[in-house]
């Protein structure tokens, strides 16, 4: 299924991002948020949680399954973060790209990558939900594992029949959409 293009321009050919930026910073506990992602949990394998909020419900792939399919695309359909490391296709760290990552305790997560925040020391921007029990742009470390930081497995993702995104810098992606700095909303200033 085709993404809505006509709002395409503005997110660097990945409008599936555009879905998360109205409740950027709401806790799972928050009832706006729960009524929005809640629901999409009966569409993942008919879970039927009652709340985002709960160490039994990881919702980092929820936020991610559902952003895709707002914008038209398939998800995984998984609850499991692991689920999108072979999901679509192999891109690059692309606006809007697919990270499942594995942390260097063991645990897994699904993001989006946004920007570097500094590439040569791998610190990238990245909205996703469950980061912090918040829907939040959060930077992590992508050093790997070998350094003790997050390891991006499988390369990034990319919707399967979707054009090859684009890296957009920092400075670029924020005069366009001050909203996904690190921390907006929470007095930082990445």
């Amino acid at each position: 299924m085709a993404s809505d293009s006509s709002n395409e321009s503005g997110w660097y050919g990945a409008p599936w991002v555009r879905f998360g930026v109205p409740y950027r910073n709401l806790s799972e506990t928050d009832p706006t948020l729960n009524k929005v992602l809640v629901p999409h949990w009966a569409k993942m394998g008919g879970l039927e949680y009652k709340t985002l909020s709960g160490n039994e419900h990881a919702w980092c792939s929820l936020f991610i399954d559902w952003s895709m399919t707002q914008a038209g695309h398939k998800g995984t359909g998984n609850a499991m973060a692991s689920s999108w490391r072979t999901w679509g296709n192999k891109g690059d760290y692309w606006f809007g790209a697919v990270l499942g990552i594995r942390h260097a305790s063991g645990g897994g997560h699904v993001t989006f990558f946004l920007y570097w925040v500094d590439k040569a020391k791998h610190l990238a921007a990245c909205m996703g939900g469950n980061q912090g029990n918040h829907l939040n742009v959060t930077c992590y470390n992508l050093s790997g594992n070998h350094s003790g930081q997050d390891e991006v497995v499988n390369g990034p993702r990319w919707p399967a029949g979707v054009d090859s995104g684009k890296e957009v810098s920092k400075d670029d992606v924020l005069k366009a959409h001050p909203e996904l700095r690190v921390g907006a909303g929470a007095g930082s200033t990445t």
